[in-house]
């Protein structure tokens, strides 16, 4: 996650400046948590569509090893 003195973090797929709280309170914990945290280059915080993405391919790939 890179940092920025106004509060904003990249969103380590995209780029796109996005709120992050790092705690309990930021935004992306109120998202279902359905699939397991990204991990090597998608490490660190994703904007919302980014984690919409995420979530949303994990599924596809899920349905797909489930055929």
């Amino acid at each position: 996650m890179t940092g920025h003195d106004d509060g904003a973090t990249l969103c380590t797929a995209c780029g796109t400046p996005t709120a992050c709280t790092a705690s309990a309170t930021c935004w992306c914990m109120a998202v279902p948590h359905e699939v397991p945290v990204p991990t090597g280059g998608l490490s660190g915080c994703l904007c919302p569509h980014c984690l919409e993405k995420h979530i949303r391919n994990h599924k596809d790939l899920g349905r797909d090893s489930a055929e």
